[in-house]
């Protein structure tokens, strides 16, 4: 056992795209529900544990981590066989952290936003088009968002997108 804990509220894109990887990885964890919609985020005990109160939160030996894209790097670096998902490389490196970056920065945010507020006014509409043209600009000519190799950008990206897909259907 690789003593490895989640804190997660299962909803949240964030939080599936660390249970993905975790599975990708073939890691044992015990997954805890934090139900940020009855405030359990803001519970003393799970703020020492998270002072931001964000889910997910992993624990390690003790050790806790916070924000997706850092829980998913270290696991990797941690636990991969290989750089395939997290590449050594400094170009194709680069090219992942910008996806993910897309995905913190715009992807995840307008979506966000418009599950929090349940109707949806047509300018978060648009942003959320917006963020579905960009992730199409980056598959062109390849078959994931940083290449022709499934990365962790991708494990991000596809978390966000999922949770928002019935919109354009």
């Amino acid at each position: 056992m690789n003593n490895l804990v989640l804190y997660g509220f299962e909803p949240s894109p964030p939080h599936r795209a660390v249970v993905l990887t975790l599975k990708i990885l073939g890691l044992q964890y015990e997954c805890r529900t934090v139900d940020i919609l009855k405030g359990e985020h803001m519970a003393p005990e799970f703020l020492k544990k998270n002072p931001q109160h964000t889910v997910p939160t992993l624990e390690y030996n003790g050790n806790f981590i916070h924000d997706s894209h850092a829980i998913i790097i270290f696991l990797v670096e941690k636990f991969g066989k290989d750089d395939s998902l997290y590449p050594k490389d400094p170009l194709k490196r680069a090219i992942c952290n910008q996806r993910m970056f897309f995905n913190s920065g715009i992807l995840f945010p307008t979506m966000r936003a418009i599950t929090i507020q349940g109707n949806v006014p047509k300018a978060k509409f648009d942003a959320v088009r917006s963020g579905f043209e960009f992730l199409e600009k980056f598959l062109e000519g390849h078959l994931f968002v940083s290449g022709n190799t499934m990365t962790i950008a991708d494990i991000c990206c596809a978390a966000s997108a999922h949770s928002n897909t019935a919109l354009f259907r």
